[in-house]
């Protein structure tokens, strides 16, 4: 019996020194994507701990986070003591939406002891890319196809050097020695398809479908394709633009755009959600034929790019 009152009496005190000793608490936050596209939620979660031994006090904290445009709200609570061993997870909200695009957006969380007053703030980056959006380069200059009215999304930016001027001419052969007759842009005049907006951080670009409208003798040799990386030549779409007519003549054709975001990523647009169109127009003469390709501005102007026909008429059989 004597035995047992010693016990007890052992269990009893180490409770009461346990119960004697200060909370400790420490925080980790993490936030659930690195990269997202703007309009994105990117939850940011904090993660509180107590690392006193277990039966001593609780700790009492508040937690708030802060991302560009503001700090959020402020959460209090209380984590027992367990040697660390668990934690309360408390998420915050990062809204893509409210900022501009850019490289290692900041974001923080931070905890505050308020039994110590004691504070911690952790900080991350968040790369918010801009959606993607087509344009065309032609003759050494970018031709924006189309813009986004979404919140947050960075507008296209007003060509002041648009190619209006663009003219390249060469003599074709006689076109009334083919039939039907046809001639295209050559290598160095033909359109290059490029993801835009330029110099900000950008999602990769997704043709999902393209159409036609108009002539039937316009044709494109452009083709559909994914995770196209913004503004970068080097991985650029070139295609043909085409005229194989019957006869001389004014011709002219719409081609209609259904592209996406990347298809990887938080914000992304569901495929084919996004329209952007240009018009070619031929105007097929017996010795030159000039192409004119028209987009609108985000402004709704006309952007316009001429190019007179490079290479020969070439010759059509019949089969």
């Amino acid at each position: 019996m004597k035995t047992r009152i010693c016990i007890v009496g052992i269990l009893l005190l180490m409770a009461w020194r346990a119960c004697g000793q200060a909370a400790q608490l420490s925080m980790s936050s993490q936030v659930q994507y690195s990269t997202v596209i703007v309009g994105a939620q990117d939850p940011l979660y904090t993660y509180i701990y107590n690392e006193a031994p277990t039966g001593s006090a609780n700790g009492n904290f508040q937690v708030y986070a802060t991302f560009p445009y503001g700090t959020s709200g402020t959460v209090s609570g209380s984590k027992i003591a367990d040697g660390g061993t668990g934690y309360i997870t408390i998420p915050f909200n990062f809204d893509t939406s409210q900022v501009t695009p850019a490289s290692n957006v900041q974001v923080s969380a931070t905890m505050v002891d308020t039994n110590t007053n004691y504070s911690m703030t952790q900080y991350g980056a968040v790369t918010v890319l801009a959606h993607a959006s087509p344009e065309l380069y032609l003759g050494g200059q970018p031709m924006p196809l189309a813009s986004y009215n979404k919140p947050g999304a960075i507008p296209q930016p007003t060509q002041a050097s648009s190619p209006n001027d663009l003219t390249v001419t060469v003599q074709t052969t006689n076109f009334g020695e083919s039939s039907p007759g046809g001639t295209e842009m050559a290598a160095s005049a033909n359109p290059q398809m490029l993801g835009d907006p330029p110099d900000v951080p950008t999602a990769e670009l997704d043709l999902d479908s393209i159409s036609s409208a108009g002539s039937p003798y316009i044709t494109t040799t452009l083709t559909t394709f994914t995770d196209m990386p913004p503004e970068d030549l080097a991985d650029d779409e070139p295609f043909q633009i085409n005229a194989d007519v019957p006869g001389p003549g004014d011709y002219s054709s719409t081609f209609t755009l259904h592209y996406s975001d990347e298809q990887d990523l938080p914000g992304t647009d569901i495929p084919g959600a996004q329209v952007a169109y240009f018009t070619v127009d031929a105007d097929v003469n017996p010795d030159t034929t000039t192409f004119t390709i028209e987009a609108p501005e985000p402004a709704n102007a006309l952007l316009v790019a001429t190019v007179a026909v490079i290479g020969t008429l070439r010759r059509r059989r019949r089969h």
